[in-house]
C-alpha cells in the first residue's frame, strides 16, 4: 500500500493558548502537551487544538460528511458553578449539514479524558442543563469515543491527502467520470483502467472524499478493494 504524499499540516506549538478563560475541569489533562495548529480544508485554515486527543476530533471532524466544519470560536456558555455564575467556553464549535436550504446545526463540543469526564460527572450534568435551557447542545468527548479503530486511521489517511494542489484537476476529472460511469467502485479498478498509477489514484481519491466528492466506509480499512461511490448532497 503507498504512503501518503503529503504529511498532515500541522505545526506544534509550546504553550497552552486558553487565554485565561475558565475551564471547569482543571487542565486539559496529561496528553494535552500535544499542542498546535490543525488545517481543516472545510475551513480552508487552521484550527487550534490542545492534546492528541483534540487532533483526533479534529480528524474525524473534518471527514464527517455530515459536519460541515468545526471552529474555534464557540460562544460562551454562562453556567452556576454552585458559587458563582461563570462564562464556560466550550472547546469547539461544530456546524453540522442541515437538509437542503437549511442552516447548519451549531453544537458545542468539549474534548475530555475518561478521568476528567468522571471525576466532572456533576458539573458536567450543570453544564448540559444549562446549555439545554439556553437552547444549546453540548456534546462530550472522550478517547473512548474518538479512538476508534479503524475509523481514526481512516481518518488520518484522508486528512493527509486533503487540501488543494495535491492532485491535478485532470486526475479528478478522470476519476469523477468513473464514478459518474458507475454505482459504486474501488481504487483497483480505476488502477485497472490504466488511466492512473496506484499512487495517483491513491492520492486523488482519497483527496475527493476530503472534499465530500466520494464517500466510502470508514469501518473498514482502506486499501485497494474498499468500496467507494458518489457521494450525493
Amino acid at each position: 500500500m503507498p504512503t501518503a504524499v503529503s504529511k498532515p499540516r500541522v505545526v506544534r506549538a509550546n504553550t497552552p493558548s486558553d487565554n485565561g478563560r475558565h475551564q471547569p475541569f482543571g487542565g486539559r489533562g496529561s496528553r494535552a502537551s500535544h499542542q498546535g495548529w490543525f488545517y481543516s480544508s472545510k475551513l480552508r485554515q487552521n484550527v487550534a487544538y490542545e492534546g492528541l486527543d483534540s487532533f483526533h476530533f479534529l480528524c474525524l471532524a473534518e471527514v464527517h460528511p455530515s459536519v460541515a466544519y468545526v471552529s474555534k470560536e464557540a460562544e460562551p456558555l454562562p453556567w452556576f458553578d454552585g458559587f458563582a455564575r461563570r462564562n464556560y467556553q466550550p472547546r469547539y464549535a461544530l456546524a453540522l449539514r442541515g437538509h437542503r436550504s437549511e442552516a447548519h446545526r451549531i453544537v458545542d463540543i468539549e474534548v475530555l479524558t475518561s478521568l476528567q469526564k468522571a471525576a466532572s460527572h456533576h458539573r458536567l450534568r450543570r453544564l448540559k442543563n444549562e446549555a439545554r435551557e439556553a437552547g444549546r447542545h453540548l456534546l462530550i468527548f472522550t478517547e473512548r469515543t474518538i479512538n476508534i479503530e479503524p475509523r481514526l486511521t481512516n481518518a488520518k489517511l484522508i486528512v493527509h491527502q486533503a487540501g488543494e494542489g495535491l492532485v491535478t484537476e485532470e486526475e479528478r476529472s478522470l476519476v469523477a467520470q468513473i464514478a459518474d460511469g458507475t454505482k459504486q467502485f474501488t481504487l483497483n479498478e480505476i488502477v485497472g483502467t490504466a488511466v492512473l498509477t496506484y499512487p495517483r489514484a491513491y492520492a486523488t481519491v482519497l483527496n475527493m472524499v476530503a472534499t465530500g466528492e466520494l464517500q466510502f466506509s470508514l469501518g473498514r480499512l482502506f486499501d485497494g478493494d474498499t468500496i467507494l461511490w458518489r457521494n450525493v448532497r
